[in-house]
């Protein structure tokens, strides 16, 4: 809580990385991130419930900065087969800068899946963690509680490498208590 205040309240000649995006003044923030893309990636879902095996499907995503640290991001995410899955999310978070090659945030999301014939809407809550090691690899991991009816406990690792500024591929998995473990392969386009 204290860092998010201290964001709120630096003025624009702290900035600890400049940014390419077309913010001025107040509204920059400190993030040493981009949270402006689209993303595409093939999926690899193995729903945890009975009778479902695993499943190719995709998943688009999309981030905006939108006021200093603040971003909002909505995915999307389809899968056929016996488990005909969909997964929709939207929502808003706060990108921490901790050291210039690492990075906090937190998402707060509306989600809303449906698996077969039925559907649920809850809430999502993530926390992660974004590092460089190196100009060209991003290591990412994450923390998450969905609630459906019900509270589920996730969690998340994955990489991702730059082939120049605007341009990166990653690698990406993430499981989610009873419902599914999935594999995420795919393009960024930072904007």
């Amino acid at each position: 809580m204290l860092l998010t205040l201290l964001t709120l309240t630096l003025p624009p000649a702290l900035n600890l990385e400049s940014h390419d995006e077309p913010m001025t003044g107040s509204d920059r923030g400190n993030a040493n991130f981009h949270y402006t893309y689209i993303e595409v990636d093939a999926a690899l879902v193995d729903p945890d419930y009975s009778g479902s095996d695993s499943e190719v499907g995709f998943q688009l995503l999309g981030s905006a900065m939108v006021w200093r640290d603040l971003f909002v991001r909505a995915s999307y995410l389809g899968s056929g087969g016996d488990a005909d899955l969909s997964l929709f999310k939207v929502g808003a978070g706060w990108a921490i800068p901790i050291q210039k090659n690492l990075d906090l945030y937190g998402l707060l999301s509306l989600a809303h899946t449906e698996v077969g014939n039925g559907d649920d809407t809850g809430w999502a809550l993530e926390g992660g963690a974004r590092f460089m090691p190196s100009e060209k690899f991003e290591l990412n991991g994450l923390v998450e509680v969905v609630d459906y009816d019900d509270s589920d406990l996730g969690f998340g690792l994955g990489g991702r490498y730059y082939f120049n500024e605007k341009v990166s591929a990653g690698l990406n998995f993430e499981t989610t208590g009873d419902f599914a473990d999935i594999w995420y392969l795919g393009v960024r386009w930072n904007l």
